[in-house]
């Protein structure tokens, strides 16, 4: 059955429908397929072609790491487990 003969058929069918109940349980699902149709469209983002590192630093905020204050806070936070016993834990 083509899509055009299809659409005639529930037109027909929709048509023959007195009950506004009934109706309203179509339009909903109309609504419904319209809704999804809405959320894939904007879940569906084209992938790029190219990456490059220094636009997508921009993008996503990225801010290097101050080596200063990163060892300073590993040496106040004084931790005496060895590294072995650390990556174990993970």
């Amino acid at each position: 059955m083509s899509v055009e003969a299809l659409k005639l058929e529930i037109l027909n069918k929709i048509m023959a429908l007195h009950n506004a109940y009934d109706l309203k349980k179509i339009e909903a699902t109309l609504e419904a397929i319209e809704t999804d149709r809405d959320i894939l469209k904007r879940l569906s983002t084209p992938i790029k072609k190219d990456i490059n590192i220094e636009e997508l630093k921009k993008e996503q905020n990225w801010k290097p790491v101050n080596k200063k204050n990163l060892f300073q806070l590993m040496d106040e936070m004084d931790i005496e487990e060895p590294l072995e016993d650390l990556l174990k834990m993970i």
